[in-house]
């Protein structure tokens, strides 16, 4: 309180939506590949959980696939 900070918040709409855009996604009509900058098997999560602590190879976002 009297450090100037300020705290802002926001709402969205994801009840209305997430329904019609995970089918979207299921279907093949929206490519989110853009947003990972690496894909790895699920069995190798401690890998990525590791490589994204260290920040090796330009890590930012890890998928992990099942």
């Amino acid at each position: 309180m009297e450090k100037g900070i300020n705290l802002r918040g926001g709402q969205l709409w994801c009840q209305k939506y997430w329904a019609d855009i995970a089918a979207k996604i299921n279907r093949g009509e929206v490519d989110f590949r853009w947003l990972f900058t690496h894909t790895l098997p699920l069995a190798e999560a401690d890998k990525a959980y590791r490589m994204f602590d260290k920040k090796e190879d330009n890590v930012v976002k890890i998928l992990l696939k099942p």
